[in-house]
């Protein structure tokens, strides 16, 4: 979601992610909290989730063969603010600043308001998202910059910042 915390009506999200290289693709799930049960256990949650996702066949599909094969559940809270800037003319380009990216290590319950550490103090994370070819301008910049491509999974720097044994994550 991205609003602050989870409630009511709000408009949640489910995301399958792939990556090609560095091609990454993804696929959403949208649900709306108001749907699923009062108090269910972390361990059901993804199942309510996906049980009552606005998807494609295909996408629910993949994701009830994902939990079943993973047998996945959530393991970290994860919250950061997000500025977005979308291109008036190509809204398939986007650059999106994210920082302040704070989580929880594995709540006892997802709608409960567990207490947040802060993850990355001090940085932000710069997407350049774009479908096709990266605009001339960009590419300038970038250079101008010296800036460098790496990837970070704001997930998986929650989990290995608060997990209790990093390593064996």
């Amino acid at each position: 979601t991205y609003a602050e915390s989870f409630s009511g009506d709000q408009l949640s999200f489910l995301e399958i992610k792939r990556r090609n290289d560095v091609v990454v693709s993804k696929d959403r799930l949208s649900f709306s909290l108001s749907q699923l049960p009062d108090n269910i256990p972390n361990s059901r949650f993804l199942y309510h989730a996906i049980k009552s996702a606005q998807a494609s066949k295909a996408v629910v599909t993949e994701a009830q063969l994902l939990l079943a094969w993973y047998n996945l559940h959530p393991t970290a809270l994860v919250q950061y603010q997000r500025f977005p800037f979308v291109a008036l003319n190509d809204p398939t380009f986007r650059i999106t600043f994210d920082r302040n990216l704070k989580g929880h290590w594995r709540p006892s319950h997802i709608f409960s308001a567990p207490p947040l550490r802060r993850c990355l103090p001090g940085y932000t994370v710069l997407e350049l998202k774009f479908n096709h070819s990266i605009p001339g301008w960009l590419h300038s910049v970038i250079q101008d910059y010296e800036l460098q491509r790496t990837s970070c999974s704001k997930y998986a720097t929650v989990v290995q910042s608060l997990a209790p044994h990093p390593t064996l994550v």
